[in-house]
């Protein structure tokens, strides 16, 4: 029997505390949307098998969740709810689990009038606001359907990709770097039998994602507090994080302190190098790395900084030095960027510049598409005495005069005898 206030009378408080307010009616039993709902019967989908009382499951699983599980509290007349927004996504939860849709009569900012979908259905829906606050209380609300269960299940425009996305979170618990939006989609239709196309799956689980990992803007909002776990764990590390004028994230600089302590034990050598990030907010990676007794790469300090600028490399170096002092016998190797080579001059006036022979090498690919030539330039780079290094490179005067000629430019920036030096050193 159904009450004045929109509910339904005859429940049994375990049944209400498992928020299993859904009305199920013989049509919808015999179309098999609902079936093994009530029993423990086994039925497959797309190769897909659930046991029985699916309902029960889904909701169990759905409790893991405060925003979702607040979805399956039963809806009543005189129910408030913090905004329209709360009250919306409650809705859209809904008729996934009745596997129904709705038009909206009427929204503005005080008021809420839903209905069926489906002409001549009776479910239907109103709430406003309650005085000036933004909360939202319904004031009428009829929950039976009328309309044939195979029109009412023919489209699912409310139900939206965030719900989605909580719902498959909440049933696995996680979202592995493996799965792909079409786990999603047949998730979904095996458990709720609703057909998603793929962009709405995509946007699921990228919802989903970030429910778990956190919003690329919350990253940045969490990055004093991160920064300030890094140093309570790892003691002497030095970190520095800078903003603009409307506080929005600039640059940033970590240097942790074992790797502050184990430079004073490797070569000085600093090799100074920088990546483009991917994501939303873009930006450049800077890294500043050694070389130990071993040969291996031993990391120094990193920077993340918009781009590779005259503002962003000398600040970047300006925090470095902080932990590499300058002096004559310190060696700082990069690419042929005019900008790194204009900062490194200014931020490290006594230490010398080398350059990396990876970025060479690619360079002449580019420009002379000839690897022959290479095997003349490896060994004179690897060249220990003057005399060797000589003999070499007139060789490379005698077969590629074009090839020498560029490399001659290149050296002469920085003097023959000194990248010789600094060359050696490096490698």
């Amino acid at each position: 029997m159904r009450k004045k206030d929109g509910t339904l009378d005859g429940f049994g408080e375990e049944e209400v505390e498992s928020c299993l307010q859904y009305n199920v009616s013989e049509e919808e039993v015999q179309s098999g949307i609902l079936v093994g709902c009530g029993g423990d019967e086994t039925f497959s989908i797309d190769d897909m098998f659930f046991s029985g009382k699916i309902e029960k499951q889904m909701i169990r699983g759905v409790e893991g969740l405060d925003t979702t599980s607040q979805t399956l509290e039963r809806i009543r007349i005189g129910k408030i709810y913090g905004s329209k927004a709360d009250l919306q996504f409650k809705l859209h939860m809904i008729t996934i689990f009745q596997n129904f849709d709705y038009t909206t009569i009427k929204s503005t900012k005080t008021l809420l009038v839903l209905k069926c979908y489906v002409p001549g259905c009776s479910w239907r829906i109103r709430a406003s606001t309650i005085r000036r606050s933004s909360q939202f209380k319904v004031r009428k609300y009829i929950d039976i359907h009328t309309c044939p269960v195979t029109k009412r299940c023919s489209r699912h425009r409310q139900a939206t990709s965030k719900c989605f996305g909580e719902l498959y979170l909440a049933k696995f618990g996680k979202i592995g770097v493996r799965i792909r939006p079409m786990h999603i989609m047949d998730v979904m239709k095996a458990m709720y039998g609703i057909e998603i196309d793929y962009w709405k799956t995509y946007k699921a689980l990228v919802h989903a994602r970030e429910m778990v990992q956190g919003t690329w803007e919350s990253g940045y909002a969490d990055l004093p507090t991160f920064l300030h776990r890094i140093k309570a764990a790892n003691p002497g590390t030095i970190t520095k994080l800078e903003c603009d004028e409307e506080d929005k994230f600039k640059f940033l600089f970590i240097a942790f302190g074992a790797c502050i302590n184990g430079f004073q034990f490797i070569r000085n050598v600093i090799v100074v190098d920088g990546t483009h990030l991917k994501g939303k907010f873009l930006g450049v990676l800077l890294v500043a790395v050694g070389q130990d007794g071993n040969g291996k790469i031993f990391p120094i300090a990193f920077g993340i900084v918009d781009s590779e600028t005259d503002v962003s490399g000398e600040w970047f170096l300006t925090q470095l030095r902080k932990i590499c002092p300058d002096h004559h016998e310190l060696v700082i190797i990069s690419n042929r960027h005019k900008s790194i080579g204009k900062t490194i001059r200014k931020v490290f006036p006594l230490a010398h510049r080398g350059i990396c022979t990876y970025h060479l090498y690619q360079n002449l690919l580019k420009k002379y598409k000839e690897r022959s030539t290479l095997i003349l330039v490896r060994k004179a780079i690897k060249a220990y005495r003057v005399s060797e290094f000589t003999t070499i490179f007139n060789e490379i005067r005698i077969e590629k005069p074009d090839h020498a000629m560029y490399l001659d430019n290149v050296m002469c920036v920085y003097g023959l005898e000194q990248i010789f030096q600094e060359t050696c050193m490096a490698y």
